[in-house]
């Protein structure tokens, strides 16, 4: 099973990208895209049964427990190339499931739970409870576990190292503004899997609030394009339909944000 090379990676983001956990305009929340480099991509859309393993032959699927009613959670079933059943992990998350090959026989697989009534997932701030492992395909082991913060989204790894997407939070109150908490600002970062309570920032957002969107987009959408050395991040909004003069035809406007910044991702 191979793994893709180093990251010694850019980024390249609009610079009204991110700004705080939502991204609302007139229009509803953003939609966040992942796209792996063999151009399986995974958003709110996506209802496929299972869910492969980028970099490997395998596919996760995920069914509802036995006492499900009770726990809430799936068990985790990875298939091999037949779609027959290698592995099954009672109870161990969610419904909706990626994964990737890590190094050697080794996969991470990350089990998430959103809240985002008629999408499955992959709503801006809608991501409530996560579950990141390693797998030994070999023997089935699962070598490392830990459940992730809310909105803590998983995005890549290289090695033991793993990416992740923090969309921030605004400035709020609580009790009668006695309790004042402040804004987060957006944020990717990394953590190493022997080092995990240490987080690496990669880059920090210097925004609370939603930027300021084009009042007339009915979808903005948040791309993360991961291919083998970079990660590239763009947001795109596109707008209602429009007839076209010439053909009379009704189409779709999307409008890529054409200011960008790049950013350095250090190699280990």
């Amino acid at each position: 099973m191979g793994k893709k090379g180093a990251m010694a990676a850019g980024f390249l983001m609009a610079l009204s990208l991110f700004a705080g956990c939502d991204f609302h305009n007139g229009g509803g929340s953003a939609v966040i895209e992942i796209c792996y480099p063999s151009g399986y991509s995974r958003d709110c859309y996506t209802w496929d049964e299972t869910s492969p393993v980028e970099g490997t032959s395998y596919r996760l699927q995920a069914e509802k427990s036995e006492n499900f009613k009770k726990t809430r959670r799936y068990d985790l079933q990875i298939l091999g190339e037949d779609s027959q059943m290698i592995y099954e992990y009672p109870e161990a998350g969610y419904s909706v499931l990626r994964g990737e090959a890590a190094w050697d026989e080794y996969i991470w697989i990350v089990t998430e739970n959103w809240n985002s009534p008629h999408y499955n997932g992959y709503i801006s701030g809608d991501l409530t409870e996560s579950i990141l492992m390693l797998a030994d395909m070999e023997t089935g082991e699962i070598l490392f576990q830990k459940e992730l913060a809310e909105d803590e989204l998983f995005l890549t790894s290289e090695r033991d190292r793993c990416y992740f997407y923090d969309c921030g939070q605004r400035e709020s109150e609580k009790w009668f503004g006695l309790l004042k908490i402040p804004g987060r600002n957006a944020r990717i970062y990394y953590r190493e899997k022997d080092s995990w309570e240490e987080e690496v920032w990669v880059y920090t957002f210097d925004y609370e609030l939603e930027p300021e969107m084009d009042k007339r987009s009915i979808e903005d959408r948040v791309r993360f394009l991961l291919d083998d050395k970079k990660i590239v991040v763009s947001m795109t909004t596109s707008h209602k339909k429009v007839k076209s003069q010439e053909s009379g035809e009704e189409t779709e406007e999307e409008i890529p944000y054409e200011t960008s910044i790049s950013a350095p991702i250090n190699d280990k």
